[in-house]
């Protein structure tokens, strides 16, 4: 019984440990509204404290249900720190602090049907701004296989657009938004693709 106990005290403090990797994560990468990150905070602070409590309570079905969690919650919450991980390398982030993340959009023009995810860009061709273009690369590496055509403005990647010489375009929302570019314009545009890509060093 008393290896019992001593596994999973072990486990309630790789949950503690692992809860705290995530969150962190999540709050760094900003990839979740603050009303769903404060759900999240709260939804593994209360599973971890009943597992603590199960773990103090001398019921054997509660014991036994709460060592259960722990382990189910663990393997849950590696898995997950594992798969933002490999998309953001937060965890390398979190020591070194040199990157920000921000949103980037794919684009296409509305009248291309065709085009309704980011695998239907594969062997087409993408525009995208000469600043960040490296690790909008490495990102779109693992997703597709795409031709890119560096501009230096979004003029000119959206008369590229126009004129059929890419088929979509990549830039960070707040830049596409910033931009002087005509109201009716971003009308005929759609966004198929969202993600987080880390900014340059």
């Amino acid at each position: 019984m008393k290896r019992k106990y001593i596994l999973e005290a072990l486990n309630i403090n790789i949950s503690i440990i692992s809860s705290l990797i995530l969150v962190i994560g999540i709050i760094t990468i900003k990839f979740l509204t603050p009303i769903k990150t404060i759900f999240i905070i709260f939804l593994l602070i209360s599973i971890v404290s009943f597992t603590i409590f199960a773990y103090l309570s001398k019921k054997k079905n509660l014991y036994n249900t709460g060592a259960f969690l722990s382990f189910l919650l663990n393997i849950i919450i590696i898995y997950n720190i594992i798969s933002l991980n490999n998309q953001y390398n937060y965890i390398e982030n979190l020591i070194t602090k040199e990157y920000k993340y921000s949103t980037y959009n794919i684009y296409v023009q509305k009248k291309t049907p065709t085009y309704n995810n980011i695998n239907k860009l594969n062997g087409k061709k993408i525009g995208m701004l000469k600043n960040n273009n490296q690790n909008v690369k490495e990102y779109l590496n693992n997703k597709v296989e795409i031709n890119y055509k560096i501009y230096d403005s979004l003029p000119e990647i959206i008369n590229a657009l126009e004129q059929g010489e890419i088929q979509s375009f990549i830039i960070d929302e707040s830049t596409y938004n910033n931009q002087n570019v005509e109201s009716n314009y971003k009308n005929k545009t759609r966004i198929i693709s969202s993600d987080q890509i880390k900014n340059t060093k």
